[in-house]
């Protein structure tokens, strides 16, 4: 009954796995892109969290979007990334340096 739960899809290893996210560039300065590998994954849920636990961002946005971190007027960081879609949470380390 376990073997069941174990099927997965095999991915080459130098690409990003499916259902994986990837955040980029990082550390950033500004502009930031979040993709993730899943093809039901069209809307997001993005939050940002500070260090202290305190959301800063919170905000619907479309897979595959350049979001302006300066605009947001976050202070420079790091932020932990948590992306819902479809029930599933993909979590990531940000570093924000700050805008211009």
């Amino acid at each position: 009954a376990d073997d069941e739960l174990a099927t997965d899809v095999t991915v080459p290893a130098d690409d990003i796995k499916a259902g994986d996210m990837l955040i980029y560039p990082n550390p950033t300065a500004d502009l930031i892109r979040i993709i993730v590998n899943d093809q039901n994954a069209e809307i997001l849920r993005l939050r940002l969290t500070d260090l202290d636990g305190n959301t800063v961002l919170l905000r619907d946005v479309e897979n595959n979007t350049e979001i302006s971190l300066t605009d947001e007027g976050l202070k420079a960081g790091i932020y932990v990334v948590s992306v819902e879609y479809n029930g599933i949470i993909r979590n990531a380390k940000l570093v924000y340096t700050g805008g211009k």
